[in-house]
């Protein structure tokens, strides 16, 4: 089963309720796994909202703008949010999906305005009384549209196994994906005991990364990036066994200081730098995700 459609919902404070609304209506398909939504209101006490929304935005398949007076008049949004999002767009055909909330004139903002609206009849969803009947119409219209939109192979995320790639270069390629994911840097710098207690470590935001709390575990980790376990959390019994243990090296793309419990993410991988504990054969794997 592939994994949910991840969406970053764009929104300003004060159209909270009609984001609950929107959420309400799309219960079905999040229940049914088809849209993992995101939105500011899951940022959690002590995380760096700035730098979360960033994160959020790269982590997403899609976004979803609720266009109204106060997103437009929200310097936030515009000044930072939208072109980091514009970018996205233009370099990667990365869908960005507009629902108008209630009548305004963004016309002078050409990129904006430019967007097709999820609207039926580019209807404001605030001229229906009462919109529960359009929710619903729009529900059904965001899910057609992340189906046959997002999951394309030419997005980034269907890219890795794209059989038009050399087989030479598909194995390296795969191994490079796997091996920069946070959980897995983490468990090769053995700051935890095995690939599962990693991800959860990371979760539960245990860990830096450039001295910034991060909790996504598919974290694309980069040359130089520097991860770091949290302060609050180097005195965990788990973690402090997991470093000082004699079962595993930790490979030489890695640099860790070990009393720091910090480390450097040197280089990428080749085949032959990852300690696999048994023989690998990333051609067969390669083989299989391609029938």
């Amino acid at each position: 089963m592939p994994r949910p459609v991840r969406l970053f919902i764009s929104y300003a404070s004060k159209d909270a309720h009609w984001r609950d609304r929107l959420l309400i209506a799309l219960a079905p398909s999040i229940e049914a796994g088809l849209i993992d939504p995101w939105h500011d209101r899951k940022i959690e006490a002590g995380e760096q909202w700035h730098a979360e929304i960033f994160e959020r935005i790269a982590w997403a398949d899609a976004a979803l703008l609720l266009f109204s007076q106060v997103f437009f008049n929200s310097k936030f949004i515009i000044k930072k949010e939208v072109p980091v999002l514009q970018k996205r767009y233009e370099s990667e055909k990365w869908p960005l999906i507009p629902i108008l909330l209630d009548h305004c004139d963004y016309e002078p903002m050409a990129f904006l305005h430019s967007l097709q609206l999820l609207n039926v009849n580019n209807r404001p969803l605030a001229s229906y009384k009462p919109p529960t009947r359009t929710l619903t119409d729009i529900s059904k219209l965001l899910r057609k549209r992340l189906e046959t939109v997002v999951l394309q192979p030419d997005t980034p995320a269907a890219k890795v196994l794209d059989t038009s790639t050399p087989k030479t270069v598909l194995p390296l390629s795969l191994n490079q994906l796997l091996e920069r994911r946070l959980d897995a840097v983490v468990y090769r710098m053995k700051f935890a005991p095995t690939p599962f207690a990693a991800r959860q470590f990371v979760n539960h935001g245990h860990i830096l990364v450039n001295g910034r709390r991060l909790n996504i575990s598919s974290y694309q980790v980069r040359d130089g990036d520097v991860i770091e376990v949290r302060q609050k959390a180097k005195q965990n019994e788990v973690i402090l066994t997991a470093i000082t243990s004699g079962e595993r090296d930790i490979p030489d793309y890695l640099s860790v200081d070990k009393g720091a419990l910090k480390g450097t993410f040197m280089r990428a991988p080749a085949l032959a730098d990852v300690p696999y504990p048994v023989q690998m054969e990333p051609n067969m794997v390669v083989e299989f995700y391609s029938r």
